[in-house]
């Protein structure tokens, strides 16, 4: 228990022992393609990861679940229902979302914070919501916040502005 406890204390502030998991997952048949960003520890389905596929430039936020399988149907059939996830290029899975079996989510697609994906969402889309729901379209997203962008400021965190980002905000 204390191993266990330590281990992802550890894979919490090391970002190579995040990478571990997913090495081992990907050698289990996981795809996750090119400069796929994954900030979940425990993401992905670890009994059945080779029914997963995560397309390019996708960003994946912290405690995501990715699901391939459901075993409540055990409890009837002594069976576990499996399906097939797969995720398109240019995806962004906001916080704590969830995405259930037998899903396919299609290219340029925001979901929102906390939502469960229960069902195929198509290309060109943001959705939310538990159960997921469209909101808008990816166009009508961008312009929104390139309008935002505007108004409010905002900060390149790669370049190490976050010290100058707490001061702004501290000051109004």
């Amino acid at each position: 228990m204390i191993g266990k406890i330590f281990h992802k204390f550890l894979m919490r502030f090391d970002y190579k022992n995040e990478n571990t998991e997913i090495d081992l997952l990907k050698g289990k048949g996981l795809i996750i393609g090119e400069h796929t960003i994954v900030h979940s520890i425990n993401c992905f389905d670890t009994v059945y990861p080779w029914l997963i596929e995560v397309g390019d430039h996708c960003l994946i936020s912290t405690d995501v679940k990715i699901i391939a399988h459901d075993s409540s149907t055990n409890r009837i059939g002594g069976v576990t229902k499996v399906g097939r996830v797969t995720i398109g290029d240019h995806v962004y899975l906001g916080q704590g979302v969830t995405v259930l079996c037998n899903v396919n989510i299609g290219n340029n697609v925001v979901v929102g914070a906390k939502s469960l994906v229960n069902r195929d969402l198509p290309s060109e889309g943001v959705y939310a919501g538990n159960q997921v729901r469209y909101i808008c379209s990816i166009e009508e997203f961008d312009q929104k916040h390139i309008h935002n962008f505007e108004i409010v400021p905002t900060f390149d965190t790669s370049r190490g502005d976050i010290g100058e980002m707490r001061l702004q905000w501290k000051n109004g």
